[in-house]
């Protein structure tokens, strides 16, 4: 092989390297850099005369039989397979307990990624979004995110009016305190999906159970986004390859965990309807609607029943009289109720 065709063939290699190297993306490299757990090993000569001995005489005291099967039992029952283990600004691996619930569809092209606590949710939602703003700094993803925040406030009463948000028992100031309070519960969700028009979901790692803002819309088939909350920080489930998470996975949770109702703000109260109710109204039959609250009769409800209600709408339950606070009384209770 002459000088020349030995050049082609090296420049041929190397444009292909090239070419290879071009279609890597950042998460690919760093995954496995981070996954790389290779030992290499260095061969290099010796000579007895300049080499310092190795063998070194070390007392120990014997282990007591009894103390060896403790330690066993005690790594048994710490096993962190199922803990997720929060690293800023790292990949976290896919604890095994999270790609059980997923049906082992994880593998090896998806991972959870330390993000800012500070503004988590956030956050993961534009680590899932934007390849661009992987590429960010931390410094620029939290302010990048704070804009968001901002702009989501700001246009929340078009979409609160247009989308008509009252009427699933959303509270506008609620959705507010939750986008500044990095706080995720159903009407964040609902505003998240009419503003980006993406399934969302989140899944409360510790809890076993999930949050949506609305049903599954077979619309946004290839725009789905999952979540993970583990100990009041939202972590972004990353595919490898920059894709958005498939209708597989996203029904995994569904059909697997309960939704999480202890948080959820669209609460409609059961009405519940006498069979010798008719047209003409009375003191026992009259039933009070106000937009998604539907309610019997103010006498059909004892003090405790409004109280857990206005707990659920997030109305005091108590006033202030001269300086002490006191419990409201039944009727208050039930005309503030009507009034939402």
């Amino acid at each position: 092989m002459n000088n020349q065709t030995m050049n082609n063939q090296t420049m041929s290699n190397q444009t292909m390297s090239n070419q290879t190297m071009n279609n890597l993306t950042i998460s690919q490299v760093t995954k496995c850099i981070k996954r790389n757990k290779q030992n290499i090993k260095i061969n290099i000569n010796s000579y007895d005369e300049f080499t310092q001995g190795y063998d070194f005489i070390v007392y120990r005291k014997k282990k007591d039989i009894k103390d060896e099967i403790k330690t066993i039992s005690s790594n048994i029952l710490n096993d962190t397979s199922s803990v997720i283990n929060y690293n800023f600004n790292e990949i976290i691996d896919i604890p095994n307990k999270l790609d059980d619930i997923f049906d082992n569809q994880l593998g090896s092209n998806y991972y959870l990624y330390g993000v800012n606590k500070e503004n988590s949710f956030l956050i993961s939602l534009l680590y899932i979004f934007s390849k661009e703003f992987k590429m960010k700094t931390q410094d620029k993803q939290l302010i990048f995110s704070k804009e968001l925040q901002e702009l989501l406030i700001f246009e929340l009463p078009t979409y609160f009016k247009k989308y008509k948000y009252s009427s699933f028992g959303f509270k506008m100031t609620s959705i507010i305190e939750n986008i500044n309070s990095n706080n995720v519960d159903e009407g964040v969700l609902r505003y998240i999906y009419d503003y980006y028009k993406v399934n969302i979901v989140v899944l409360d790692y510790n809890n076993d159970k999930y949050l949506t803002g609305t049903d599954y819309n077979d619309n946004y088939n290839e725009k789905n986004i999952i979540i993970i909350k583990n100990e009041n920080i939202y972590l972004p489930l990353v595919n490898m390859f920059g894709s958005m998470t498939s209708k597989l996975l996203y029904k995994c949770i569904i059909n697997k965990l309960k939704i999480n109702k202890e948080i959820s703000s669209n609460i409609v109260v059961e009405q519940i309807i006498p069979n010798n109710y008719n047209n003409q109204n009375s003191s026992n039959n009259v039933i009070e609607q106000s937009k998604n609250i539907v309610l019997k009769a103010c006498s059909s409800y004892k003090l405790s029943d409004l109280q857990d209600i206005a707990n659920k709408f997030n109305i005091s339950i108590t006033k202030d009289v001269n300086g002490k606070t006191k419990n409201k009384t039944k009727q208050t209770l039930y005309d503030e109720l009507k009034n939402i």
